[in-house]
Formats: structure tokens, C-alpha cells, sequence
């Protein structure tokens, strides 16, 4: 199955936004190590998701030109 870069791009915001959530909950439970790596996920789906907004900007930009 292959998605769309728009829809690439709302699976790994949506992706980050959930591990930004399960961070809070397990820091909450003082398991600082899980959601240090929770963290972690967390930035790199939204660095993901970042790159592919730029993407479509570039993409974007090209066809206007």
C-alpha cells in the first residue's frame, strides 16, 4: 500500500502527537527512562513529518514556477 506524501505526512504528525501523549502519562507514573524514549520517537516522527511538509512546499513552489 502506498500513501500520498499529505497523508505520509498526517501518519507521522499523528504518530508523534501519540508519543508526546504516552510521555506524559508514563513521566506522570515516574518511569522517566520510557519517556525519555518516548521523547525521542516523538521528535523524530514529527522530524519526519516536517521534511515531508517541505517536500510538498518544494513540490508546490515548482509547479507555480
Amino acid at each position: 500500500m502506498r500513501l500520498s506524501l499529505p497523508a505520509l505526512r498526517a501518519h507521522y504528525a499523528s504518530m508523534a502527537a501519540e508519543h508526546r501523549w504516552n510521555a506524559d502519562r508514563v513521566e506522570a507514573m515516574g518511569l522517566t527512562d520510557l519517556a525519555a524514549r518516548d521523547r525521542r520517537a516523538a521528535d523524530e516522527a514529527q522530524a519526519k513529518a516536517n521534511a515531508i511538509t517541505v517536500t510538498l512546499r518544494v513540490q508546490h513552489m515548482a509547479r507555480a514556477a
